[in-house]
């Protein structure tokens, strides 16, 4: 309906944000990027079966640590869906701003306020700016708890690796080849690790699509009801004395 453009929150640069924004999130993560993701979590469970086809006491020690990557990987995923929808409303804002005043150029220029929406523009920008200055430290701090995990992985495993061995319970052979799937399988996982930001905010972005389109109009555009116009013709003669 008419009245949905009419809201100051659905003006042309807040939808023009949203279409760039959110299309750009949900291709991201889609096509390819989904086939990936199925492949290395494939290449897990195949690691893991075979580990344990290697050596089981080994294996078992891999699997204790995979509660730590999981929740590395949760916090990884939960920050960065919080800093996304801030990011989304404002940079809503940003776009607001920069279509009102190109669109209402002669305006602005008429009453001198360059300067006022240029540091309006810029005021909207810091806010960003500084927020995502905060957020490195932090992200960098889940970044390696998440992949540090897997480097006490592999010292573990060396460590237990050289016990067995010692002990004569599995030959070296056995070792390498359950390590090797074990690095595989790891690999497989810092992977989709690292790729799953982005499936986030292309979640995100898909369910903020699927709430637009599914949205229902206050005025019902295809209702037959209220009263029928009743059209009339009419001729009307004038006329003009000379």
């Amino acid at each position: 309906e008419i009245a949905y453009f009419d809201d100051p929150n659905n003006n042309t640069g807040a939808l023009c944000t949203r279409l760039a924004t959110e299309a750009s999130a949900v291709q991201g993560a889609t096509g390819i990027r989904i086939g990936l993701m199925l492949k290395n979590f494939a290449s897990l469970g195949v690691g893991i079966i075979l580990a344990f086809m290697f050596s089981w006491q080994l294996t078992l020690l891999i699997l204790g640590f995979i509660p730590f990557l999981v929740v590395g990987s949760f916090l990884e995923r939960y920050l960065a869906t919080g800093f996304a929808s801030k990011d989304k409303k404002l940079f809503e804002d940003v776009g607001k701003v920069t279509v009102e005043s190109i669109q209402n150029i002669r305006t602005v220029v008429q009453l001198t306020k360059e300067d006022y929406f240029y540091k309006k523009y810029c005021s909207f920008l810091e806010i960003p700016y500084r927020s995502s200055i905060k957020r490195a430290y932090v992200f960098g701090l889940s970044y390696a708890l998440a992949n540090s995990v897997l480097y006490f992985m592999l010292a573990a495993l060396f460590r237990l690796g050289a016990y067995l061995l010692i002990k004569n319970t599995v030959s070296f052979k056995d070792i390498l080849s359950c390590l090797g799937c074990i690095l595989f399988g790891a690999q497989s996982v810092g992977h989709t690790v690292s790729t799953s930001p982005d499936y986030t905010k292309a979640v995100n972005a898909a369910e903020k699509i699927f709430e637009f389109l599914n949205r229902k109009p206050i005025m019902d555009n295809s209702s037959r009801d209220g009263d029928d116009i009743v059209s009339s013709y009419q001729q009307i003669l004038i006329l003009m004395d000379s």
